[in-house]
């Protein structure tokens, strides 16, 4: 049984749509947790800890922007930042697991999965646990 979020702030990521095949999901990330401090880590932040320099210079773009760009690095930081100390922590180091309920429109079973939380591309791309079939779920533009 899947752990269920009771509010959308303490996620990462949510969608609740149809699979392009048929079927229909629901999918979400909980916001992982600092090691530091034990706050939760999301996309707020302004001169937070770069983790690749360590320096006070890491800055989104723009207000509504989920990327961070380091002034001293001079790159663009896939990374989420705590709210409690300001550390930054690069996405690809945390182990963020995807939940996912599903109707699997190739077998037609509601079923529920826990993955791994990367993406290929602009897609994310999963089996049926029940009938492997393969199940897409795609980034929205």
């Amino acid at each position: 049984m899947l752990t269920k979020p009771n509010d959308i702030e303490e996620l990462l990521y949510f969608s609740q749509r149809d699979f392009d095949e048929g079927g229909e999901f629901k999918a979400w990330v909980f916001k992982p947790t600092c090691e530091k401090c034990g706050a939760k880590l999301g996309f707020k932040g302004k001169g937070s800890k770069c983790p690749d320099c360590g320096e006070n210079t890491l800055r989104k773009k723009s207000a509504r922007s989920k990327e961070f760009y380091c002034n001293t690095c001079e790159t663009k930081k896939n990374a989420l930042v705590c709210e409690g100390c300001n550390t930054g922590f690069r996405k690809d180091d945390l182990n963020l697991q995807m939940n996912i309920e599903y109707t699997c429109p190739h077998c037609k079973e509601q079923l529920e999965a826990q993955i791994p939380w990367k993406k290929k591309g602009k897609s994310i791309i999963f089996k049926c646990i029940k009938c492997d079939g393969k199940l897409t779920i795609k980034q929205l533009k």
